[in-house]
């Protein structure tokens, strides 16, 4: 038997629905747990609501959001100033609407041509 707790549903599974539409499928299929991204095209993490509105609808839904997903390329330096202010608005938000986690994403691209040393001094 599975163990509800120890699964959350991730937006990209039907990113064409809405927020609400979205913790209703969550609760549909027995799941308390979601993972929201920033990764969906004119959506935005939140659907342009505003954060009260997201904690009512997950309290309405019984949903726990834990993570947004993600900051990406977070290990480039070269981008670290951007990646700060990205980081920054990732927390507010997070905190805003009381989900325990962002996931940071390292660079993991296949053209990356720095060695191992230089990819651990960053």
């Amino acid at each position: 038997m599975m163990d509800e707790a120890r699964f959350a549903l991730n937006r990209i599974i039907s990113p064409d629905l809405d927020l609400e539409a979205f913790f209703k499928l969550t609760m549909g299929v027995g799941l308390k747990k979601v993972e929201l991204r920033n990764d969906l095209p004119a959506k935005g993490i939140i659907d342009g609501l505003q954060p009260k509105r997201v904690r009512e609808l997950a309290g309405r839904y019984g949903i726990e959001i834990i993570t947004i997903n993600a900051l990406q390329k977070f290990n480039l330096t070269d981008i670290h100033s951007q990646l700060t202010e990205e980081l920054e608005q990732l927390l507010i938000l997070a905190e805003s609407i009381r989900c325990r986690a962002v996931v940071l994403c390292p660079n993991n691209e296949a053209s990356d041509e720095r060695d191992a040393d230089q990819e651990a001094q960053e």
